[in-house]
C-alpha cells in the first residue's frame, strides 16, 4: 500500500512538472502550495489532485458537502459535526483558497443550536485564514465564532448583518430574522419587528424552499396581526 503511494505521488510531481507550461497562474497557486496539507486526502482526492482535475472534483465534493450538511440536521449531532469537518478537510486538500467552504462549514458548525461546536469552526476558519489572509468575510465569521461562543448575542447579530450585506447567507439572514424576532416579543421596539420583516422579506427569493416557506408563512401572519390590529 506505501508502496503504491509513493508510486502516485512520484506520478503526481512529474505530472506536476509536465502541465506547468499549461496550468493558469490560479491553478499553479493551488496545485503547488497544497499539497502541503494532508487532513483530507484520501485515494480519491489524492488522484484527483494527481491528475490534475482539482477544480472538478472539488465541484462536486462542494455539491455534496452541501447535500449532506442538509440531510444531516437534526439529526445525531456528533455524526453531523465528523461529517462537516471531513467533508471541509476534503475541499480544501484540493483547494485550499475555495472560501466558501470555510464559511459555510464554520458558520454551519458554530451557528447551528443543535451543533456549537466553537473549537470546531474556530478550526475551519483559521484554517480559512492561513490561505486566504486578506478576506474580510473570513474575518467577521471568526468574530462571530468568538462573539457566540461568548453568549453576547447582540455582537453576533451586527457581525451577521454585516456579512449578509457582503455575501448571501440564507441561513445566516434565517436566524437574524428569528432573533429580531424574539427581541422584538421580548422589548416590543417595532425598530426589532421591521427588521425581522426585512430579512423574511429577503429570503423569499431563496433557492431553499424552507427558507421560502418558512419566510412567507412569517409574512403572512405578521399581515394578518396588522390586519387584526386595525
Amino acid at each position: 500500500m506505501r508502496k503504491s503511494y509513493f508510486i502516485l505521488g512520484i506520478g503526481a510531481i512529474l505530472l506536476l512538472f509536465a502541465m506547468e507550461g499549461r496550468l493558469k497562474e490560479e491553478d499553479y497557486k493551488v496545485f503547488s502550495k497544497s499539497y502541503k496539507e494532508r487532513s483530507g486526502m484520501d485515494r480519491n482526492t489524492f488522484a484527483a489532485r494527481a491528475l490534475g482535475i482539482k477544480k472538478t472534483a472539488r465541484s462536486f465534493l462542494w455539491m455534496g458537502h452541501v447535500v449532506k450538511t442538509g440531510a444531516l440536521l437534526g439529526g445525531d449531532p456528533k455524526e453531523g459535526i465528523e461529517a462537516l469537518k471531513k467533508g471541509s478537510e476534503r475541499i480544501s486538500y484540493l483547494d485550499p483558497y475555495f472560501v466558501r467552504n470555510y464559511s459555510f462549514t464554520g458558520g454551519i458548525l458554530a451557528f447551528i443550536r443543535t451543533y456549537k461546536d466553537f473549537e470546531g469552526a474556530f478550526g475551519i476558519l483559521e484554517k480559512g485564514m492561513r490561505y486566504n489572509p486578506n478576506e474580510s468575510m473570513l474575518k467577521k465569521y471568526l468574530a462571530g465564532t468568538v462573539a457566540g461562543k461568548k453568549g453576547n448575542s447582540r455582537e453576533l447579530l451586527k457581525l451577521f448583518e454585516e456579512i449578509v450585506k457582503e455575501s448571501r447567507d440564507d441561513l445566516l439572514m434565517n436566524t437574524l430574522a428569528f432573533s429580531y424576532e424574539k427581541i422584538y416579543e421580548e422589548s416590543g421596539e417595532r425598530q426589532y419587528l421591521e427588521k425581522s420583516i426585512y430579512y423574511w422579506k429577503e429570503l423569499l427569493d431563496s433557492k431553499d424552499d424552507k427558507y421560502k416557506k418558512r419566510a412567507e408563512e412569517k409574512l403572512l401572519k405578521y399581515l394578518e396581526d396588522k390586519k387584526q390590529k386595525k
